[in-house]
């Protein structure tokens, strides 16, 4: 039996974040939130250009709800920052800066399951 390629996996946001969490240097090159951020604003500007379709395009993630979430839960200082920069700017380094981000997605996904 063989095992499921990882792109085809992929039917919306949480299971692309789920395949680049399992295995980062594969999506980025290397574990970095920027890398990370770079490729998820990549995916979603190809999909606006190409007027790709909802039907036809990765969904079942509010980014703005996440966002939002990030900014009152985690962004006590009120910087001008999304939750990738914050992400950032609140671990040592790049590579903690993704783990931190992924760790703000599972709360705000236990959250959002208890509401």
């Amino acid at each position: 039996m063989s095992e499921i390629a990882p792109i085809d996996r992929i039917k919306d946001w949480p299971t692309f974040f789920e395949v680049v969490r399992e295995r980062p240097a594969m999506w980025i090159g290397n574990v970095s939130i920027s890398s990370f951020q770079n490729l998820i604003n990549g995916i979603r500007l190809a999909e606006y250009f190409y007027n790709i379709s909802d039907l036809d395009s990765l969904n079942n993630f509010d980014f703005d709800e996440f966002e939002n979430w990030v900014f009152e839960e985690i962004n006590k200082d009120r910087l001008s920052l999304n939750s990738f920069g914050l992400a950032r700017k609140y671990s040592e380094n790049d590579e903690m800066g993704f783990w931190k981000w992924f760790e703000w997605h599972d709360l705000f996904l236990q959250k959002s399951r208890i509401t």
